[in-house]
């Protein structure tokens, strides 16, 4: 089953006994949950296990009352095929699985593949959508918050309150905004995207802020060679931008250029060159055990910053 199925539930108010949600966009799950219930005019109700509903929580009250039954991770309702045949929906109320992680090895998902919806991660487009129905915020600056957040909708949303409050104190735009927060560190950015952000401040000469960023890369994982090879990269081409007499003619799209151009000067072309020699040297040395892994990165902002 499809997401546009059960927005043409909603629209017609036919609604199926049970269903199995799953997926990572939590938020843009909880919507439809609400939605459904709005139109089926019912109290949402979460229940632990479907044994639970079954044998304890339907209590007959003297008003009568139309129930959204939620039960999350059952795992006995995963694994019990009895179950599977047993259930087949209450007589009033609907009922709605709801799974935050799936396993597709197991046989529940391949008897339930017409029944199970998933709710994966929004793309790009439609988040930025979403965002500007609320926040005027830019394409550009939807887009970085989106991937701030690995496109995570509910993230994004606590994103969007902070913006939104902080643009309103200081009277800035919401674009101004975000950029505060992010500086700041009021907004989270993953240890794995510091990479990008080390080689950034190893551009921008700032040594400090280069050596906490490239901490924060070893602490994700990220292998030396890995950050030899990507900084290699990059300066390369801000050499390439830096010498040139006219650097539109280099055929680099406009995302390289963006993230290169800001950098340019901060190094003598001669700088750049002894640079990439350096690194050369350190991938030669962490192969031969002339240079110690762990220190590659560290000997090369040394010598060069």
């Amino acid at each position: 089953m499809e997401i546009s199925d059960v927005k043409q539930h909603i629209k017609t108010g036919n609604f199926d006994k049970f269903y199995i949600f799953y997926g990572e966009e939590h938020a843009v799950m909880k919507i439809y949950l609400n939605m459904i219930a709005e139109k089926l005019g019912c109290k949402i109700t979460y229940v632990d296990s479907l044994m639970e509903l079954m044998t304890g929580v339907r209590t007959k009250s003297l008003v009568s009352e139309r129930h959204l039954y939620i039960i999350m991770d059952d795992r006995e309702y995963l694994t019990n095929e009895k179950m599977w045949e047993k259930f087949t929906g209450l007589k009033d109320d609907v009922v709605v699985f709801y799974y935050t992680t799936s396993d597709k090895r197991l046989k529940f998902w391949k008897q339930n593949k017409d029944r199970a919806v998933e709710f994966a991660k929004l793309d790009t487009r439609i988040l930025t959508k979403y965002i500007q129905k609320d926040t005027p915020l830019s394409n550009e600056s939807c887009e970085r918050l989106i991937e701030l957040c690995e496109h995570d909708y509910g993230r994004i949303l606590l994103e969007i309150d902070k913006i939104r409050a902080y643009s309103i104190a200081e009277a800035v735009t919401p674009d101004g905004a975000l950029d505060e927060l992010i500086k700041s560190g009021c907004i989270y950015r993953a240890p794995k995207d510091a990479i990008f952000d080390f080689v950034a401040a190893f551009l921008e000469r700032r040594p400090a802020k280069a050596y906490d960023l490239l901490q924060q890369s070893k602490a994700v994982g990220e292998a030396n060679m890995v950050i030899l090879s990507v900084l290699y990269n990059n300066i390369k081409q801000l050499l390439q931008v830096q010498s040139a007499k006219d650097y539109k003619a280099l055929g680099f799209n406009g995302f390289v250029l963006k993230n290169i151009l800001p950098y340019r000067n901060n190094y003598s072309n001669g700088e750049l060159v002894k640079a990439m020699k350096l690194i050369r040297e350190c991938e030669k040395g962490i192969k031969t055990g002339q240079i110690p892994d762990d220190l590659s990165v560290e000997y090369l902002m040394v010598m060069c910053m």
